[in-house]
């Protein structure tokens, strides 16, 4: 489906996995699907059965498939949520941080690509929403290192040996303890 069968069809937001394979939703029914199969039913979810969503991107970790839901209240207001691939919603929708990218797909349209931050040992680099800053969360939504960077990346390695840029010149560990930093005196 295409052109204007697709916007007739689908909702305004197109969204991608990591291989480039679209997701997309289904705007009667609120269905989340891949290859024209139903993945999720949004709209069993009571926390999405009313929310208009404005798109979703999808990570798989430890083999199980995690959906970032971004929705959009009447106000224009976005919330981020996580559910798994059986529909749990482990973090329900909140305005506090973000965990997705979101680019638009063309110039002048008004499709979306959202992609998830990386799921790393069971955590996700998020930005906060009031200080506008990057921590890390787990995947119930705790923040395991408070977001104080104004920069970051996703962990990379596991275990003890997973570690994260911050601030552009800062390396930690998934404490948060400063493992390297350059121009400083102890390293």
């Amino acid at each position: 489906i295409d052109g204007k069968d697709y916007q007739e069809y689908y909702s305004d937001t197109v969204w991608r996995n990591l291989g480039g394979n679209y997701y997309l939703m289904k705007n009667e029914t609120r269905d989340l699907l891949y290859k024209d199969e139903v993945v999720i039913s949004l709209s069993k979810i009571e926390a999405f059965s009313t929310a208009k969503v404005a798109g979703v991107a999808r990570r798989e970790f430890n083999g199980i498939n995690y959906f970032a839901v971004i929705l959009e209240s009447e106000s224009k207001v976005r919330f981020t949520s996580l559910i798994d691939e059986n529909g749990n919603v482990l973090i329900a929708p909140t305005r506090e941080y973000v965990f997705v990218n979101e680019k638009r797909e063309y110039e002048n349209g008004k499709n979306y690509i959202y992609t998830m931050m990386n799921i790393v040992d069971g955590m996700i680099k998020a930005k906060s929403v009031e200080s506008d800053r990057y921590g890390y969360i787990d995947l119930k939504g705790n923040w395991i290192i408070k977001p104080t960077y104004e920069s970051a990346t996703d962990f990379y390695g596991e275990g003890d040996a997973a570690v994260a840029v911050v601030n552009g010149n800062t390396i930690i560990d998934r404490k948060g303890n400063v493992i390297f930093s350059v121009g400083s005196e102890d390293n």
